[in-house]
């Protein structure tokens, strides 16, 4: 198991000009915890693997999406972490988190003013529950295969109660 911590209340950030923060790909059950990942002209973080931990990793301003979890990678669970303010200067649509894998797990996130979705699930089994998407600019949440719809359901109920709440834009399904 490989571990990355940040030791104090402050959280330590990582931060560069360098093409991927922080590139999961030769190495499964890492942990990245308590850590800020910003200003990269890629991707935040990149999970290449399965069966990760992202805990209270905050990956803002980067030029790409603020995390991106790719098609083979599986069971990795991304909890009270955030995706914020990512964008891009040339045409790229650029989300808070992108999930091209399976049974992922997002619980208590945040997605703020990123480019495009908050959080686009593009596979199938991730759950999604009690996060907070706002003033993104697309959607909220976005769930590209309309097969997935069943398995997201409950998830998605709870959401747009807390959607109602807070006075959130919508989810396109």
């Amino acid at each position: 198991m490989v571990g990355l911590l940040g030791a104090s209340e402050m959280a330590p950030s990582l931060e560069s000009a360098n093409t991927i923060g922080i590139d999961i790909q030769n190495s499964s059950m890492v942990t990245i915890e308590k850590l800020t990942v910003q200003n990269f002209e890629g991707n935040g973080i990149l999970i290449q693997t399965s069966d990760n931990i992202v805990n209270q990793v905050k990956s803002i301003n980067n030029q790409n999406n603020g995390m991106e979890i790719a098609l083979n990678a599986e069971r990795n669970l991304i909890i009270e972490s955030e995706a914020s303010f990512n964008s891009s200067n040339v045409n790229l649509l650029v989300n808070g988190i992108q999930v091209n894998g399976d049974q992922n797990y997002f619980v208590k996130c945040k997605f703020i003013g990123n480019f495009d979705e908050g959080l686009e699930l593009n596979s199938s089994n991730n759950l999604v529950f009690l996060n907070l998407a706002k003033e993104n600019g697309d959607d909220v949440f976005s769930l590209l295969n309309r097969a997935q719809v069943s398995i997201y359901l409950y998830a998605i109920r709870l959401l747009e109660m807390v959607m109602m709440d807070l006075k959130f834009s919508r989810i396109i399904i």
